[in-house]
């Protein structure tokens, strides 16, 4: 690409000012990338440009040793991988170049290589997708005060964004690219920068005189400036900005011979780049509309349009397989992408379910290592009311009188009628039932279970059925849970369940499968 060579002609200029190895190596690299250069412009007879591009880049990048020249020469073989339609391997030579930029953490380089994909979707005539990559460049290029590395990559990333700007009609993004161009140059001449082309110079001129187009006495002595540095031996094209601002201004006075002048040099120096010759007829197919001569102003517009929509079969059989190649380049990237938030995600979730297993089998441990404790705490607590009660039947030689019901607390009489009567085996006990057996009011009954044990009289009740159940439980019975349920009153296996996990905190099954086991 026009642009891209004279970008490499001026940073071949002036690298050696921001790269930092030895002199004596510096200028052996630089030596060889001036040869990658002048292979790219004279190609000798029957040679492979390509493949002797590709062993410079290879002998550069040697040892990894990626510093401004390699990137340099990177761009000429990506150039010329393009410029021989090897769309595919020029997209994935860029894409490439920014992950080995990435790694070495050189951002001019990465804005390099975003830059260079946004020429090629340009020349796809995807200006809209140019205008994303370009952006991508702009924000990934250092301050271009850094070094003239930066300024040349910052001033040739805003040149492409001016003209991908001008194919979609967006005129912000034009004037930004314009007024930032102006800016680094105009930062760089103050410290006494110049370079033989005066490319810089010129283009930043031009886009000046385009800025104050309504001055159109200031926007001819902007044009009048860079005129007087043009150099005579250089292609056009390389001031195509100066020509395309000439072109306008000179029209603005009426002076329309001067301006199809213009108009038509930039047409000569385009004619192998259809996507820039297109723009190049329809603005000399305005200015002659403007002129009055409508015959030939309709006549331009007629092969503006036959560009545009029906180039030759050869072309549109390399832009469909461009656009295929690129599609599926970035069809793949998509497909690693998801494969790698998918792989993360399983991850994701492997790791959680892992913490969640972990948690889970720890608070089932201590869930059992509780129930255990549980289970041989109300053991010891039998085993010491066994122990108390044992006094008491033994004979003695004067045995003592048993308190009459009168001396004895109701709570106690409720106690010992529950644990010899077993009156809770009747499902239907309750408190008129307790009330007439100990022959006191069901209040009475009601007030010394809850004064004593702070419970409702179903809570006591079922606190002795309980009791019995667990003794149940941890004996050799072969009852199963129904028949115990059924036979200590608890109505259904279910009520048991229930109470039984209220109190103990684990369903009988559970806590006959431990007491068996201790």
């Amino acid at each position: 690409m026009k642009i891209l060579r004279l970008f490499l002609y001026i940073l071949l200029a002036t690298v050696t000012a921001s790269a930092a190895p030895g002199p004596a190596a510096d200028s052996a690299r630089q030596k060889t990338v001036l040869h990658a250069q002048n292979l790219l412009n004279m190609p000798p007879a029957g040679a492979n440009v390509t493949d002797s591009l590709r062993d410079i880049v290879d002998a550069l990048g040697r040892n990894g040793n990626f510093d401004d020249y390699y990137f340099a020469a990177e761009n000429l073989l990506i150039d010329q991988l393009f410029r021989s339609n090897r769309f595919k391997e020029a997209d994935n030579a860029a894409l490439r170049m920014e992950e080995e930029a990435r790694r070495k953490g050189m951002r001019t380089a990465m804005a390099m290589s975003h830059r260079v994909r946004g020429q090629m979707f340009y020349k796809l005539s995807q200006p809209r997708r140019a205008m994303a990559e370009l952006d991508t460049a702009l924000r990934l290029t250092p301050d271009f005060r850094e070094s003239l590395n930066a300024f040349t990559t910052y001033a040739s990333i805003n040149e492409w964004r001016v003209i991908a700007g001008r194919a979609v009609a967006d005129t912000a993004v034009v004037g930004d690219a314009r007024r930032r161009y102006i800016r680094a140059v105009r930062h760089w001449s103050e410290h006494g920068w110049s370079e033989p082309t005066a490319h810089f110079a010129v283009t930043a001129l031009a886009f000046a005189a385009d800025e104050t187009a309504r001055d159109n006495a200031c926007a001819v002595a902007l044009l009048d400036s860079a005129e007087a540095m043009i150099v005579p031996q250089l292609p056009a094209r390389v001031y195509e900005h100066y020509h395309r601002a000439r072109a306008m201004a000179e029209a603005a006075r009426g002076n329309f011979d001067r301006a199809l002048e213009s108009a038509n040099l930039l047409l000569s120096t385009h004619a192998n780049y259809p996507w820039f010759y297109m723009e190049d007829l329809r603005l000399r197919a305005d200015l002659l509309r403007r002129a009055g001569r409508h015959d030939s102003s309709i006549a331009d517009y007629a092969r503006y349009a036959a560009m545009r929509d029906s180039l030759s079969s050869e072309q549109i059989g390399h832009q469909l397989a461009d656009l295929t190649t690129l599609y599926h380049t970035e069809l793949e990237a998509e497909h690693r992408r998801a494969s790698l938030y998918r792989i993360v995600g399983l991850c994701g979730v492997s790791l959680l379910l892992l913490i969640l297993l972990i948690v889970s089998l720890r608070a089932a441990h201590r869930q059992r290592r509780h129930n255990r404790l549980l289970v041989e705490h109300l053991r010891e607590l039998d085993s010491r009311l066994a122990a108390a009660e044992k006094p008491a039947e033994a004979p003695t030689a004067a045995p003592q009188q048993q308190p009459s019901s009168a001396q004895e607390s109701l709570i106690a009489r409720l106690d010992r009628y529950m644990d010899t009567e077993q009156p809770y085996v009747n499902p239907a006990l309750g408190r008129q039932e307790l009330a007439r057996a100990m022959q006191v009011s069901p209040d009475a009954v009601a007030r010394s279970i809850r004064d004593a044990r702070d419970l409702s009289v179903l809570a006591y009740i079922n606190s002795h059925r309980l009791d019995h159940a667990r003794r149940v439980l941890e004996s050799d019975s072969t009852e199963t849970l129904t028949e115990i349920a059924a036979r200590l009153g608890f109505g259904t296996l279910r009520t048991f369940q229930r109470t039984f996990s209220d109190r103990f905190s684990m369903p009988p099954s559970r806590y006959r499968s431990l007491a068996r086991k201790n």
